[in-house]
Formats: structure tokens, sequence, C-alpha cells
């Protein structure tokens, strides 16, 4: 639901990257360090995701894609042992801070203006969890933006805690899976 007019513009979309823009990379980044440093204590426990380590709700979204690729049928090794892997290695989702997570932090949910963020959309998928979560999911939006490194860089600076390369390696493949 959006409460207020903002000026802004959509930059692009995941199947639809922008123009490389630094500055927005870097308010990008920013703004999600914002959201990852709300504290918990904010919320009640209804809230999605207080109730269950962020293992758990990870295998939760496994079962769930897993469940919704199989019936079509499609042979793919590479998709299988992505699967398995990310199963293999849940437990690396409960080795960080919970903190609150956007959950669908991409760039068709982010409006701009000025090379500023005007406006995050779409908060149906936040949830308490892991943080690596969101940095994962806007990985190849960091990428075309400005790079994966000046990205994490500008999330420090803003005051996220930058997780473990473990952490975000698992979490740009579960975003792809």
């Amino acid at each position: 639901m959006l409460v207020e007019r903002r000026p802004s513009t959509v930059l692009g979309h995941q199947f639809g990257p922008p123009q490389p823009n630094r500055a927005v990379c870097d308010d990008i980044a920013t703004q999600i360090a914002a959201v990852h440093r709300v504290p918990l204590d904010a919320f009640d426990g209804a809230t999605n995701g207080m109730d269950k380590r962020s293992s758990e709700k990870v295998l939760q979204w496994l079962d769930e894609g897993y469940a919704n690729w199989r019936p079509l049928g499609v042979a793919s090794p590479a998709i299988e042992t992505a699967f398995a892997w990310l199963r293999r290695h849940v437990h690396i989702n409960d080795r960080a801070p919970r903190t609150l997570v956007h959950g669908d932090y991409v760039l068709n949910n982010i409006l701009t203006h000025e090379d500023k963020v005007s406006a995050i959309l779409d908060w149906e998928f936040a949830h308490i969890g892991n943080p690596a979560y969101d940095l994962g999911y806007s990985y190849f939006m960091a990428k075309a933006l400005a790079s994966w490194k000046e990205y994490l860089a500008a999330y420090g600076r803003a005051g996220g805690v930058v997780p473990a390369q473990e952490q975000l390696d698992y979490h740009i493949l579960l975003a792809a899976t």
C-alpha cells in the first residue's frame, strides 16, 4: 500500500537490467541496511518468521519451490543439485543475527528519484530472518548498477553488518532457484 505520492521512476526489472549508476546502487544498499537495523522488539510475536529459526523458514521455501518445480517434468541435474545443496547447508542461515527482511528487494520494487530511493514497495514477503536473504536476492541488481563489492561496501558504511561469504553465496543460489 502506497500511502503518499512520491516523485519516482522504476529503473528496471531483474530481467531488464538498468544502466550502471553508482549513486543509486549506494542508496539502495543504504536503504536496505536501514531496514535491517529496525530493532526486533518493534515487532510482536505474530510477525512472519518471529517464531521460527531462519533455517526453518528457508526449509519451508525450499519445500515450496521444489514442489512447484517437480511437476514441470524438466530433468535438470543442476536444479536437483542446487536444491539438495541448499537443503544440506540450511544451517548456514542460523549463523547471523535475525533482522527485518524485505523479502523481494529488487528493482521493480524500488522507486528512485534523482539517484535516491524514494520508496520501497511490495512488503508482502517481509519477515524476520537472515539479512543475507535480501542481499543475495539483490546480487544481480547490484552488479548491474555498479558492482557487488561496491554494494556490500555501501551496505556496511550505512551500518549494515555484512554477512559471512558463505551466507551471501547461499542466498545468491537460493534466489536463483
